[in-house]
């Protein structure tokens, strides 16, 4: 698992872990990275039970063909918009999960260029979080994701490092920043931002995205 011509990742450990706990991983906010050395297959632990109820395979695989040259040029940097990505039903059961959920041991996460709260661990989402968070974790998105933006050997990060969910509260805010480049643990880069927004009913006098 992990091989690719005999080749294997830095850390034989971080592959273990990594093929271990993928089954656990990620959120609203999916994180995908590459080996920081070389290139990696994608690892078959990935593969979720996938349904029609969360996402269109069809429509995301005619998205991947139609708009990948798109994303690739898209200025300032290469990004994509798609409306309706997820199931709606299924997100108005995330929302309602994030919405009422007890945040006194989330993240506060403060700074010059941000002001929020964030919970990175699947124990604490509801069972439609923890869901989602799979399923964006799973080879069907990942395969989506690779074809869309031309990088192969994309791996999930089941420690949702700098993802899972992320809130803001009345006056919170979240500014144009850099993230980290290297995911220290897995030994990985960061390669790619996979964000859901459930800001349901925005009013553009709210100001911000």
């Amino acid at each position: 698992i992990l091989r690719r011509g005999g080749w294997l990742p830095p850390s034989e450990q971080s592959a273990e872990n990594l093929c271990k706990y993928v089954n656990t991983v990620q959120t609203a906010a999916n994180l995908c990275h590459q080996w920081r050395t070389g290139s990696a297959s994608g690892c078959t632990s990935m593969s979720v039970v996938v349904s029609d109820w969360e996402v269109d395979l069809d429509r995301l695989g005619e998205i991947a063909l139609s708009e990948s040259e798109s994303y690739r040029s898209a200025d300032p940097f290469p990004h994509i918009v798609i409306d309706d990505f997820v199931d709606p039903t299924l997100l108005e059961k995330v929302l309602e999960e994030v919405s009422r959920a007890d945040q006194a041991d989330w993240v506060s996460m403060g700074g010059s260029h941000q002001k929020k709260f964030s919970c990175g661990q699947t124990h604490q989402m509801g069972p439609a979080t923890r869901r989602l968070i799979n399923f964006m974790n799973g080879q069907e998105i990942i395969g989506f994701l690779e074809q869309l933006t031309g990088i192969k050997g994309l791996v999930a990060d089941w420690q949702l490092a700098g993802g899972g969910i992320h809130a803001l509260r009345t006056g919170g805010f979240l500014n144009v920043h850099a993230d980290f480049n290297v995911q220290q643990y897995l030994r990985l880069d960061r390669r790619i931002n996979l964000l859901i927004y459930l800001n349901k009913d925005w009013k553009e006098e709210y100001g911000g995205g």
